[in-house]
Parts: structure tokens; C-alpha cells; sequence
């Protein structure tokens, strides 16, 4: 069931912070739908009156500690409409952020950023896992995506959880949910990216080998000059990817 949201009538106390793509009266109107509930935040898509939809995310810190928190692992609202910016402008598929908004005073203020809704949405393992003939072409165009963030200058903390396929009628790879976002890529951070299409997801089966080396080769002629040997990648990550399923079994 949908609701009015954390705006309400008339949107009293909430002002705009960055962009301005988006009247926050209609949002006031609009029906909103919670899709994922965490600590202090809470996702939601809304849909206007005239057939708009928004991603809509609610910061809504409950306590200081928490607030401290999100602050200590830079969950902030305006780093994540900040590097949205960065990422679009540098041609990176990510859900384009269309304005931010905020309630009350620091430091526990709440926010609402406003992004792009993607339609069709499906997660990666789903698509690479799948016996689907467009499987390997996924897997370069993954590879691809990781490489562009990557040459951005930031990685991302959860790559695995915040990789998708949407878009209609052409889906195509996006990375999403922008606060894990962090600076600096080093050579064990590509490895990490890799090995990521090694894990096991429940009830699904492994990322078979071949799909694994066109993402390792999309990625690596992708990337920096310094990553451009794809069998040196490829290596290092099936390596990597041993060592840590020894582990687990011991």
C-alpha cells in the first residue's frame, strides 16, 4: 500500500539543497511506497499524479550515535548527490540524482534525495547466471561498467549488492546506491571486483569460467593503461578466488 511519505501536507519545514528538477509539491502529492527500510534511512518509489516515478531516499536518524555513525562511514545525502553528478558527467551508468532536500538542523537533520527510477530492474547474478545466449555479452558489459567507476578514481564497498541490470526496451549494467563509494584503486581493489563473480549466490549456480574471463577482459581494456594486461587479471583473481574458498573450507 502506498502513502503520502515523510513530506506531507504542504511539505512544512523542508527545504531545497542542491538541484531543482523536481517541485517538491508534486512529491507532497504523490504516492510513495517503501521498497527497502535500513537504520536511518528508508527507500521509497514514488509516483506522481502525472505518471512520474522517482527513486526517493529518506535519511531520517534516529539518534545521535547513529547519525556519528553514518558520518564516520560518509553516508551523507549530499556526497551521494555529489559523486551522482560526477559519475554521470563522466559517462558512468548511474541513476541520475535530480534534487536534494532537508528538514531540521545538524546534526540530525533529515534529507530526501531524489534520483532517477529505473525501470525492469534485475540483479546482476541473476543475469550471469542465467543460461541465456546474451550471458557473456552481459559479462563484457559489466566489466566495462566496473572499469569506468574504477577510472573515476573511486571503488565501491559493496560492488556485488549494488550492481543491476534495467532499462527498457535495451536493459544495460548500472551501479547504484552511490554511499560506498570510496577514493583510491589499487591493484587488490580490481582483484576484489573479479572475485566478486566467483561467489556462490543462494539457490544460484556459480559464474561459469567463460563469463568470468570476458568480464576480466572487458574490464582490463577497459581500464588504466597499468591494467591493461587482462591475463595477469584474470589470474590474480581466479588466484584469489582459491584462496578464499580454502578458507571457507577449513
Amino acid at each position: 500500500m502506498g502513502g503520502a511519505g515523510p513530506i506531507g501536507d504542504g511539505a512544512p519545514g523542508w527545504r531545497p539543497v542542491r538541484g531543482g528538477r523536481v517541485d517538491l509539491r508534486v512529491l507532497g502529492e504523490a504516492r510513495w511506497t517503501a521498497i527497502q527500510r535500513q537504520p536511518g534511512r528508508t527507500a521509497y518509489r514514488v509516483e506522481t499524479a502525472d505518471g512520474g516515478r522517482y527513486f526517493v531516499k529518506h535519511y531520517h536518524p534516529e539518534t545521535l550515535g547513529r547519525r556519528v555513525r553514518d558520518l564516520w562511514l560518509r553516508r551523507k545525502p549530499q556526497r551521494a548527490y555529489r559523486l551522482g553528478r560526477r559519475l554521470e558527467r563522466l559517462g558512468v551508468e548511474t541513476p541520475r540524482p535530480l534534487a536534494l532536500f532537508r528538514r531540521g538542523r545538524l546534526p540530525l537533520a533529515e534529507a530526501l534525495l531524489v534520483g532517477q527510477w529505473l525501470e525492469s530492474v534485475e540483479p546482476w547474478v541473476a543475469r550471469l547466471t542465467a543460461d541465456s545466449p546474451s550471458r557473456s555479452q552481459d559479462a563484457a558489459a559489466l566489466g566495462r561498467l566496473v572499469a569506468a567507476v574504477h577510472r573515476s578514481g573511486y571503488y565501491h564497498g559493496d560492488i556485488r549488492g549494488n550492481l543491476v541490470f534495467a532499462g527498457v526496451p535495451r536493459s544495460i549494467p548500472w551501479v547504484i546506491d552511490l554511499e560506498d563509494l570510496r577514493w583510491g584503486v589499487s591493484w587488490r581493489r580490481r582483484v576484489k571486483s573479479l572475485v566478486k563473480l566467483h561467489e556462490v549466490v543462494p539457490g544460484a549456480d556459480q559464474v561459469p569460467w567463460r563469463v568470468r574471463y570476458r568480464f576480466a577482459v572487458a574490464y582490463a581494456r577497459a581500464a588504466v593503461p597499468s591494467c591493461a594486461d587482462a591475463k595477469a587479471l584474470w589470474r590474480a583473481g581466479e588466484a584469489e578466488a582459491a584462496r578464499r574458498r580454502e578458507r571457507r573450507a577449513d
